[in-house]
């Protein structure tokens, strides 16, 4: 009954009380939170600046595609967020929130680069899907080959190429590189068929997966249960 899943709208956000307000400890972890964010944020904004950007976006359990004017092309899955740059000869995205599956035209007179995070994806001919999550980004390489580098001016620079069935994981502090089957990555991209695939995945991992694509959520109560 999975088809049975729509697109429903995002739940508003809750606003802080008074009492939250008050507390110097939230208040100190906020403004430490803001300070990490502009950080963040200094580096995108001199990765784009100059630049004319539209946003793209998808609702929760939407799937978009965007084409663009060099060839390329963008599948945004549920809840996604997307910055594309107007202008043809700076071929700049920013990944603000979500999951998307890129397929580049390569010019490399005109690189084509993806900004999640304080990471940047660069094309060097490519299929590619960029997944990012609260604590972590994930980059795998479909076809072709690209680079990811740090943006992050407080830390070492960190870069990794990457292969067909390489994948990407980078969190704050850290940058992995990993092989994949094919058949792993090929399950990643399931949704592109509207369709959800699990090898040997626990019900609690499944459940958050399906969470993803409805506001109304899986709760496996029973911790053996999930475990399952």
């Amino acid at each position: 009954r999975a088809g049975l899943l729509a697109a429903v709208r995002p739940p508003k956000p809750n606003r802080p009380g008074a009492g939250d307000r008050r507390a110097w400890g939230l208040w100190f972890g906020r403004v430490a939170a803001i300070v990490a964010v502009l950080g963040i944020g200094i580096a995108a904004a001199y990765e784009f600046s100059g630049d004319k950007f539209t946003t793209y976006t998808t609702t929760v359990g939407g799937h978009r595609v965007v084409m663009l004017a060099d060839g390329s092309q963008i599948e945004l899955n549920t809840d996604t967020t997307v910055r594309v740059n107007a202008a043809g000869k700076n071929r700049r995205v920013e990944l603000v929130r979500g999951e998307a599956y890129f397929q580049i035209h390569h010019d490399a007179s005109h690189p084509f680069s993806v900004v999640v995070g304080d990471h940047r994806v660069v094309d060097l001919g490519t299929r590619f899907l960029v997944r990012k999550e609260p604590s972590r980004i994930e980059v795998s390489l479909i076809e072709g080959s690209a680079r990811v580098d740090t943006l992050s001016s407080w830390r070492p620079s960190q870069s990794a190429l990457l292969t067909p069935g390489d994948v990407v994981i980078a969190t704050a502090d850290s940058m992995s590189l990993m092989k994949r089957p094919g058949t792993s990555i090929a399950d990643e991209l399931g949704w592109r068929r509207g369709l959800l695939v699990f090898r040997d995945t626990t019900l609690a991992d499944a459940a958050a997966e399906f969470n993803r694509y409805s506001t109304h959520k899986i709760v496996v109560a029973d911790p053996a249960t999930a475990a399952l």
